[in-house]
């Protein structure tokens, strides 16, 4: 299917290397289905107070288990990787960068603390990444999305270790915020193709020049 959306976790390559992670990890003392989080409603979503038990139980389990040494063990497993596969060819399974990032994301999902080396490292990577707006062909594409990047970008500026970050959530396909992060209201869909969103109307101004590019109605667009 490719992609379906600009954000982290909304395209197959993304979701099949949250996979692999998984895959390299699946005895019964580490299988944490990382990738479940990755789409995963946070607590603080939650619709009931049911869910919203079952969810701080689920995600303190995950934290704990990696705030054990397992998610340290990772982090350096695929640093290690992104040395030996530095650069981007053709997939974001290529690319050694992307995969730690998408660790890192899943990592935050789950509000697991980090080495603060590895966090910053974090940082340093996302900046070294280039990123298109808009439409793209397979062959032409590049890890990230823009309004993914900044989604990155902003949960690196906004994390608090034990408060699990949700990539679900509607972001600000210009500042990358979500509405946990204070913007003061629901985030708006844009009225055009009601599939991306903005935290008010000076960001939607400013990513205009590269939205309006594939600015569709929903049925019209097949693909991302």
């Amino acid at each position: 299917m490719g992609r379906w959306g600009h954000r982290l976790f909304e395209g197959d390559a993304d979701l099949d290397v949250a996979g692999e992670i998984d895959c390299d990890f699946e005895s019964d003392e580490k299988d944490l289905r990382l990738s479940d989080l990755a789409n995963m409603i946070t607590p603080n979503e939650a619709k009931s107070d049911k869910d919203k038990q079952s969810l701080e139980e689920h995600f303190l389990n995950v934290r704990t288990r990696l705030n054990s040494g397992i998610g340290d063990e990772l982090m350096a497993k695929y640093r290690a990787v992104e040395k030996k596969n530095p650069d981007y060819f053709g997939s974001p399974r290529d690319d050694g960068r992307y995969r730690v990032i998408l660790l890192g994301a899943m990592m935050m999902a789950a509000g697991a603390t980090f080495k603060q080396d590895d966090f910053d490292h974090l940082r340093e990577l996302t900046s070294k990444i280039d990123a298109i707006d808009g439409f793209a062909l397979p062959i032409c594409d590049t890890p990230f999305r823009a309004p993914g990047k900044a989604q990155f970008l902003a949960a690196l500026d906004q994390y608090i270790p034990g408060t699990p970050r949700s990539f679900g959530s509607p972001s600000c396909f210009h500042c990358g915020k979500i509405a946990a992060d204070g913007v003061g209201q629901p985030l708006r869909k844009c009225s055009g193709c009601m599939r991306v969103w903005y935290c008010d109307k000076s960001c939607q101004k400013k990513h205009w020049k590269a939205h309006k590019t594939y600015c569709e109605p929903m049925g019209m667009m097949m693909n991302v």
